[in-house]
């Protein structure tokens, strides 16, 4: 087993979204963050703080996204990370990752399975 794959699992068996806010608002800031969940940027200073519970779509969101990040990780730093999500990939029709996604999508729907294996792909392509 590699260790993006343990990486991975764990991360989909993570109950605890609180361990996973730090990261992803790092990662991406507030106002992206909470664009690419859905969420109004108040709610989500609320749920990272803890001040509030992460709705369980919001968390599921959330946890994919760091799924996503995982594999990302490899080869980008959190400023190309941003940029992944905003260039347009023809494998999703020519949108970027971020606007693909939507505002209400879930990570078991066609939205977030294709940005997931999109992001997957990178670590899986054979080395030149």
């Amino acid at each position: 087993t590699t260790a993006c794959a343990r990486s991975d699992g764990a991360m989909v068996a993570s109950p605890h979204p609180e361990r996973e806010w730090g990261a992803m608002t790092s990662t991406f800031g507030v106002e992206r963050l909470a664009a690419l969940l859905g969420v109004a940027e108040a709610s989500l200073r609320r749920y990272a703080s803890g001040a509030r519970g992460t709705p369980d779509d919001v968390a599921a969101r959330l946890r994919h996204l760091a799924r996503v990040v995982s594999y990302l990780r490899g080869g980008y730093d959190d400023s190309g990370i941003r940029r992944w999500f905003e260039r347009p990939r023809s494998t999703l029709g020519g949108g970027a990752p971020g606007s693909f996604l939507g505002y209400d999508w879930s990570p078991h729907d066609d939205r977030g399975q294709a940005v997931l294996e999109l992001a997957r792909a990178l670590t899986s392509s054979p080395a030149t």
